[in-house]
């Protein structure tokens, strides 16, 4: 939600440091929070979200790192503006990112698959825009829109009434489902 387009040339550096900096351990929370949808489910899908957690994390880790915090550095440190242009738009920060928003985007997609027999369609539809979203740009409006459908899918998927999910295993039991 704080994440400045870039950062100003002769502006200050420090929000544009700070969001970078915090953003692992928002990484890793986000990794964690995978992991808690998927528990107690055992299939191929959910078996991919556990196994792609901790890749997505420490990629996109590394490319906030890189791509964050070395430019906003660069500006702090009085760099000229365009040598941080070039550092983030350089063909090591495209792959970088490409791999990090690849492994965010295969890591959400699993965990809707995963989450698809047991969650409310428009919840998984939440959660699968807002993780296209933020793989398509993680800067504002992009990357705050799609975290906000992010939180709102899985909002809505951990806090959906209990009894309603029992009622329907035991109306499908009836049915012979």
């Amino acid at each position: 939600m704080l994440h400045p387009s870039h950062v100003f040339a002769g502006g200050s550096p420090w929000l544009f440091l700070g969001v970078h900096l915090a953003f692992p351990a928002i990484l890793c929370l986000l990794a964690w929070m995978f992991l808690l949808l998927v528990d107690g489910i055992d299939d191929g899908a959910a078996t991919a979200v556990r196994v792609l957690a901790i890749p997505f994390a420490v990629a996109y880790t590394l490319y906030t790192a890189f791509a964050g915090v070395g430019v906003g550095a660069f500006e702090w440190q009085g760099a000229d503006a365009s040598l941080a242009d070039r550092v983030a738009t350089s063909p090591l920060a495209a792959a970088v990112e490409a791999v990090a928003s690849a492994l965010w985007l295969a890591t959400a997609l699993a965990a809707v698959a995963a989450l698809r027999r047991t969650a409310p369609p428009p919840a998984l539809a939440l959660l699968a825009l807002g993780a296209l979203s933020f793989a398509y740009r993680h800067e504002r409006p992009w990357g705050a829109a799609g975290m906000a459908a992010v939180l709102a899918g899985v909002v809505w998927i951990e806090l959906r009434p209990r009894l309603a999910r029992g009622a329907r295993a035991t109306s499908a039991l009836r049915l012979g489902r």
